[in-house]
């Protein structure tokens, strides 16, 4: 009876570690979706996020309603220089 109370307890702590290994695995991949999308400084959504959200999302939403759609973009190129 001993065994068997050990054998189950160490299957619930190999259980509950992988369960925290995946979590950790879904944690990360949505931290890396999400500093893909948005800009690191200022967290505002960058041109990739832009041209795959924008057309399908936006524009067909707009088609659909018979509205209008008015985007503006702009991008800095250029760095901060040192003086």
């Amino acid at each position: 009876m001993v065994m068997l109370l050990v054998l189950a307890n160490l299957f619930g702590v190999a259980a509950a570690r992988r369960s925290a290994h995946l979590w950790r695995g879904q944690f990360r991949t949505r931290q890396i979706l999400t500093m893909s999308v948005r800009d690191a400084l200022t967290g505002a959504f960058n041109r990739r996020h832009l041209n795959a959200g924008l057309p399908d999302g936006e524009i067909g939403r707009a088609r659909d309603r018979a509205h209008q759609v008015r985007a503006c973009a702009w991008e800095a190129t250029e760095t901060a220089r040192a003086a």
